[in-house]
């Protein structure tokens, strides 16, 4: 390394709000690399002993390194000053000189993004922490659609933003040109060439004097990585579809790294997440170590080697990292009365990779998990009731969220745990909005909430407390109600609505009751072995069983009283009124039917059919009169006697043919007088007919001809004939 001019300064560093030589710079030392902000710490003297610490602090300053006559600075703010005493005439301060990128660490919350694009997310926050369009350039080559859910967790605004583009590929570093302009690249194409890329490598024996800018050491390093990649994830929406991809890092390297569950939606996902992964693994495969004296060296830009005795070395390289050293003692004076210890000058040690290989930071940025749960509040769309989509799933607005989203947009859909679940069937209790509930996370992620249940507090308080703890009860929001009562031995089970609709068991008196509102009512009884069918206006079915089989009891009774009774053990069934004046009953035991009215008509009626009357003897009796009659015709019929008594008349009249035969004797007897009457022909025959008047026997007519076949006898005390 050619020695520095004693007397020239060769690195400055200015606070924007001080004078130009307020200080001095002693020495330094700075870190850089790909996708951290860098760092430079500043060992400064300065003749003002009161330098004022609000104008440096958190205010833009510079660093300047001398490259020939040209300068390399680095822009920046102040993040740390302190004053370290005094030597002579000039007063100890460090300094430390960060990107403001750097501030994202000060800002430190909670939030959500929904369906915006990582640029715009990331856009987003860097708004928020100050940095304008023109501090901040996207070099972005893929696409980047919208993220349908993306939570900020109990973490600085600078980590969330890394561990974004992490996940992403994407790698930043910083542009000098005019400040410290923030770059986001996801290519290699992204990474511009420094001024005068090409250095040479020069090691002892090939030192020649002259270069200006070399590397003087230089170590090539080839390693094993894992040679595949394998992403893999599981979409509830697309359950029966494998979201699967796999990369190969290098065929000849072994190993495989599995990753599980990083959000991959489909497989086209998965396999640009294994891609990135292998990616990652390949960009660490080969790495070039050196130490030079090129202060323009900086992360993110690409040199070329040159003049290197392994020549397949010379070559186009991406620095991913450099460590900046320098000294310079002429800042006192010469070095009187301080100790600016270490070689003079600048140098500097990097790490840089192929430039043919895309660089992808590793993933080191921790992801915030939730071990146990968090709390959020159901959501609705528009009234009391909670918002539920078309996949039985609810919205829900998280308690650390300080966002504005409209009511029902404040998180993505989110699914509720339930106890069974499967093609149409499964459990699902709803709650109002506004209803408190917690949420689990699936491994952990806070982008996959997964609502476990709600949680009663003193506005929503729970429905079992310390005067009914013996109770288990499921309360809808709209007062349907389950009410499972496990107090000792009278244990309970109530299922009822809003309108006290009720079934009702109870295994204190061994009953089920089924009740209406309006006390239509059923009941089950064990204890009295029954079972009652009762409606409102009262009427009344009851079923008893007896003591033992075949002595049970059914009673029917109607609102007003009548009742139907079928009584096993007396062995009757009884239909009666409710003043008991008008009575049907079987009498099973007796064998007797009964057919009752105090007042009032029997009528028996089959207009279209026929009505059967049998038994081994009948009697119809009647107090008064008996009227038997047919449209068509009446049939009489005895096996045995046939007799038809009267008290007073009997009468017989048909309106044409009368016709009265016995298969032996027929009689007619009259206590008094008996009259036989034609009024055209009248006959009487036999094998033998005989007319007797006990005092008179009258044969009288127009004409009257007696007649027989063999003997004709008249015979009489007097015969006369005239």
């Amino acid at each position: 390394m050619p020695e520095l001019d004693a007397n020239v300064s060769r690195f400055y560093f200015e606070a924007e709000s001080l004078p130009a030589d307020t200080f001095q710079v002693v020495r330094f030392s700075g870190l850089e690399e790909l996708s951290h902000p860098f760092r430079f710490e500043l060992t400064l003297v300065s003749e003002d002993p009161d330098i004022d610490f609000a104008a440096v602090v958190n205010h833009a300053a510079t660093f300047t390194m001398l490259r020939g006559t040209e300068r390399v600075p680095r822009y920046g703010i102040v993040s740390h000053l302190e004053q370290a005493g005094r030597t002579g005439d000039f007063f100890l301060y460090r300094a430390v000189l960060v990107p403001r990128l750097w501030r994202l660490n000060l800002q430190y919350q909670s939030r959500i993004f929904q369906h915006q694009s990582l640029p715009d997310i990331l856009g987003a926050v860097f708004e928020e922490a100050g940095l304008s369009a023109s501090d901040v350039r996207l070099d972005l080559h893929a696409s980047y659609p919208p993220i349908e859910y993306c939570v900020q967790y109990r973490e600085t605004d600078f980590n969330f933003v890394s561990r974004l583009m992490e996940r992403e590929g994407l790698c930043y570093f910083f542009d000098h040109m005019d400040a410290d302009v923030l770059v986001i690249t996801d290519d290699r194409a992204g990474h511009p060439r420094i001024e005068d890329d090409k250095i040479p490598f020069r090691d002892g024996a090939g030192m020649q004097t002259g270069d200006a800018e070399f590397i003087n050491e230089l170590i090539y390093r080839e390693q094993i990585v894992t040679g595949e990649v394998l992403v893999k994830d599981y979409n509830y929406m697309t359950p029966e579809t494998t979201i699967e991809g796999t990369e190969v890092v290098h065929k000849d390297m072994p190993g495989r790294h599995y990753e599980y569950g990083d959000r991959a939606a489909d497989t086209a996902e998965s396999k640009r997440l294994a891609r990135l992964q292998a990616e990652r693994f390949e960009c660490r495969r080969r790495l070039l170590r050196g130490r030079g004296n090129c202060v323009a060296f900086s992360p993110g830009f690409t040199f070329t080697l040159y003049e290197h005795y392994r020549k397949d070395l010379d070559a186009e390289y991406l620095i991913t990292r450099v460590v900046h050293e320098g000294s310079q003692q002429e800042a006192m004076g010469g070095g009187a009365g301080f100790d600016a210890a270490g070689e003079q000058g600048y140098h500097n040690r990097f790490v840089a990779q192929p430039a043919t290989v895309p660089y992808r930071p590793p993933r080191v940025t921790p992801v915030p998990t939730i071990p146990g749960l968090a709390t959020a509040r159901l959501e609705s769309a528009g009234g009391e009731y909670a918002y539920i989509d078309e996949e039985g799933r609810y919205r829900v607005r998280f308690a650390f969220d300080k966002g504005d989203a409209a009511q029902g947009n404040a998180s993505l859909p989110v699914r509720l745990l339930q106890p069974s679940a499967g093609p149409n069937y499964g459990t699902h209790l709803t709650s109002l909005a506004g209803a408190e509930v917690l949420l689990a996370f699936e491994n952990g992620d806070i982008n996959r909430p997964v609502i476990v249940g709600a949680a009663p507090n003193p506005s929503n308080k729970s429905p079992v407390v310390s005067e009914n703890k013996m109770q288990n009860i499921i309360r809808t929001a709209g007062g349907n109600q389950l009410i499972l009562d496990d107090t000792k031995e009278k244990a309970q089970i109530t299922l009822n609505t809003p309108d006290n609709h009720r079934l009702f068991f109870d295994d204190d008196k061994d009953a089920i009751l089924i009740e209406t509102t309006k006390k239509h009512r059923v009941t089950l009884d064990d204890k009295n072995a029954r079972i009652e069918v009762k409606t409102t206006a009262g009427h009344f079915v009851k079923m008893q069983d007896g003591k033992n089989a075949g002595e049970g009891r059914i009673d029917v009774q109607s609102e007003a009283g009548h009742r139907l009774t079928i009584d096993d053990k007396e062995k009757l069934m009884t239909m009666v009124d409710e003043s008991g004046d008008n009575l049907f009953q079987i009498d099973i035991g007796n064998k007797k039917l009964t057919i009752k009215t105090a007042q009032g008509d029997i009528e028996m009626l089959a207009e279209s059919g026929v009505i059967d009357i049998k038994g081994k003897t009948i009697h119809i009796e009647s107090s008064a009169d008996t009227t038997v009659k047919a449209g068509g015709n009446v049939k009489s019929e005895a096996g045995s006697n046939y007799e038809v008594k009267a008290g007073m008349d009997l009468k017989a009249e048909a309106g044409m043919n009368f016709s009265a035969e016995a298969g032996m004797n027929y009689t007619q007897k009259a206590g008094m007088n008996l009259d036989s009457e034609a009024s055209m022909n009248h006959t009487i025959k036999g094998l033998m007919v005989k007319a007797e008047g006990s005092v008179q026997n009258d044969v009288a007519g127009t004409l009257v001809n007696v007649k027989a076949s063999a003997v004709n006898t008249i015979q009489g005390a007097l015969v006369k004939i005239n």
